[in-house]
C-alpha cells in the first residue's frame, strides 16, 4: 500500500476497512519523516522505485509474521501525520507478540548480542531481535545516551552520577549502569546541564 494515493492516504483505506485480515506492506518515497516513522511503527516498507528482490523478500517477512497489530498502524499514523512531534510510542516486535511501549516508560536498553532487552518502568522485561545500534539513533532525541557498549539509558530515569569503581549511573529503579570511559566527558556534560 502507498502512503499517499491519488486521491487521499493509505490510511483512508485502512479506516474504510479496518479489518483487513492482510498484511501490509507500505510503500513511499525517500522521505526522512516516513523513514522516521516506520522505525517507530517497526512496520515493514519499501522504497521507490521498488526492487523486485527487496519485495520478494518483504512478502516473506509478511507471510512470516504472526499477526500484525493495529496499535503499530495507529504508532505509524500518528508519527506521519505529525511529522514534527516526536512520537510518543514505539511498537517492539518480539518472537510471540507486537508490544507497543510508551517512550517514557523506557527505563533502559541493554545489549545482548544482536538483540536489545527493553527495561520498562513497570518492571517488564522486552526482549526484541534488532540491535541495540538501532534503537540509539531511534530514540536520541528523547534524551536516550549510550553510556557503554551495552547500555542505552533514558536520562528522565537517572538519579545521579557516582564517580567510585570508574563511574556509573545510578538509576530510579535503584539499578547502576557503568559509564564508558569515553562516555564519561558527554554523560557529565549533560548532568550538568
Amino acid at each position: 500500500m502507498d502512503i499517499l494515493l491519488g486521491d487521499g492516504k493509505g490510511f483512508d483505506l485502512l479506516e474504510i476497512f479496518p479489518d483487513i485480515p492482510s498484511r501490509i506492506i507500505f510503500v513511499t518515497e525517500s522521505d526522512e519523516y516516513a523513514l522516521r516513522a516506520f522505525r517507530f511503527a517497526a512496520l515493514d516498507y519499501l522504497l521507490k522505485p521498488i526492487d523486485p528482490e527487496q519485495l520478494k523478500a518483504a512478502v516473506r517477512r509478511a507471510q512470516q509474521q504472526q499477526n500484525g497489530s493495529r496499535e503499530s498502524l495507529n504508532v505509524l499514523r500518528e508519527a506521519i501525520t505529525k511529522p514534527d512531534v516526536l512520537p510518543t510510542r514505539l511498537s517492539l516486535h518480539t518472537q510471540e507478540r507486537i508490544i507497543i511501549a510508551e517512550i517514557d516508560q523506557i527505563i533502559r536498553c541493554e545489549a545482548d548480542g544482536n538483540n536489545t532487552r527493553f527495561i520498562l518502568s513497570t518492571n517488564e522485561k522486552i526482549f526484541v531481535t534488532k540491535t541495540l545500534k538501532q534503537y540509539e539513533q531511534l530514540l536520541e532525541r528523547h534524551r536516550f545516551i549510550r553510556v557503554h557498549q551495552s547500555h542505552l539509558v533514558n536520562f528522565r530515569h537517572v538519579r545521579g552520577f557516582e564517580k567510585k569503581d570508574g563511574g556509573y549511573l545510578s538509576l530510579k529503579n535503584g539499578e547502576i549502569i557503568p559509564v564508558s570511559v569515553r562516555k564519561k566527558a558527554e554523560v557529565m556534560d549533560i548532568l550538568e546541564h
